[in-house]
């Protein structure tokens, strides 16, 4: 499968922002609720996000790439590949990289009561931004 590279780079992001969310917001929880074209919506469970608020988020996940942080493998659980990623542990469906800045180009839009994680450059060596619907 061509691909696998693409699922555990956005996998990588994807872990990255359940880290940046639980570090800049502790009380509140990440809600994926659907994909747009090729990007992922995301919001907080009990709260809106502000424009400020998706800046800061993207800029600390933009640090957290650029740190190399690494990713620690823990096995796998019940289907599930078990991460140690900084101080929290994840579970997901698919695996991830070793560190941090294995990632493909993205960015984050923010949208509706939360923001975009936008994954739509990449195999395609565009720099196009994503449309978004109408709110």
């Amino acid at each position: 499968m061509k691909d696998t590279y693409l699922i555990r780079d956005r996998q990588t992001v994807k872990m990255g922002t359940i880290k940046v969310v639980k570090d800049l917001f502790p009380d509140d929880s990440l809600k994926t609720t659907y994909s747009v074209q090729e990007g992922v919506f995301c919001r907080l469970e009990n709260s809106l996000m502000s424009k400020r608020e998706v800046k800061q988020f993207s800029l600390k996940l933009n640090e957290w790439v650029e740190s190399n942080s690494p990713i620690e493998f823990l096995g796998k659980e019940e289907g599930l590949f078990k991460y140690r990623v900084g101080d929290i542990i994840v579970k997901t469906l698919y695996p991830a990289n070793d560190y941090s800045s294995m990632v493909e180009p993205f960015c984050v839009i923010p949208f509706s009561t939360g923001f975009v994680v936008d994954f739509s450059d990449i195999g395609r060596g565009l720099n196009i931004p994503l449309i978004l619907p109408d709110k």
